[in-house]
C-alpha cells in the first residue's frame, strides 16, 4: 500500500510527455506525472501555485497576488487563491514554502481545492513521489 493510500488519500495518476522541436528535430523532451488526490477530509484551502512566468506577471496587472515576504519564494511561485487568509497562514510556515518552492522549481505545479489536490511533478513516478508525500503531510497535518 502506498504512503498516500495509508493516509486515506485516493490517488489517480497520469503521465504527460512534451517535446521541443527545432526544424522538425526533437531537441528536448520531458515527462511529468499528474496526480489527482482526493483527501479524506476537505481543507479550507483553495489555491494554486505555479511558476512565476510572463503570463503570471501580466495577470498581476489586473489582480493582486498573495506575497509571502520571502523574496526567493515570491519571485519563483505565483500564488492564486480564493482563501487568502488560510493560504497566507499556510505560507507563513517556511517548511511549507520550501516544499512548494522545490516542487515549482523542478517544473511542477500544485492546485488545492478543498478535498481535491492536483499535483504536477517532473519525471515519471509509478509510486508516490517523496516530495508529494511530504507536501501532503504538511497540508493535511
Amino acid at each position: 500500500m502506498s504512503e498516500l493510500a495509508r493516509m486515506g488519500i485516493v490517488v489517480t495518476r497520469g503521465f504527460v510527455q512534451s517535446a521541443t522541436q527545432l526544424a522538425g528535430v526533437t531537441v528536448a523532451s520531458r515527462e511529468r506525472t499528474e496526480l489527482a488526490l482526493t483527501l479524506a477530509a476537505p481543507l479550507a484551502l483553495h489555491a494554486s501555485f505555479s511558476r512565476e512566468g510572463l503570463g503570471a506577471k501580466l495577470v498581476k496587472v489586473f489582480r493582486q497576488e498573495l506575497q509571502t515576504g520571502d523574496p526567493v519564494f515570491d519571485s519563483l511561485v505565483y500564488v492564486s487563491t480564493a482563501t487568502p487568509e488560510v493560504t497566507g497562514a499556510l505560507l507563513d510556515d517556511g517548511a511549507v514554502r520550501r516544499l512548494i518552492g522545490r516542487l515549482i522549481a523542478d517544473g511542477g505545479a500544485l492546485e488545492v481545492n478543498g478535498a481535491t489536490m492536483k499535483v504536477l511533478v517532473a519525471g515519471h513516478h509509478d509510486d508516490d513521489p517523496p516530495e508529494v508525500v511530504a507536501l501532503v503531510q504538511a497540508l493535511v497535518g
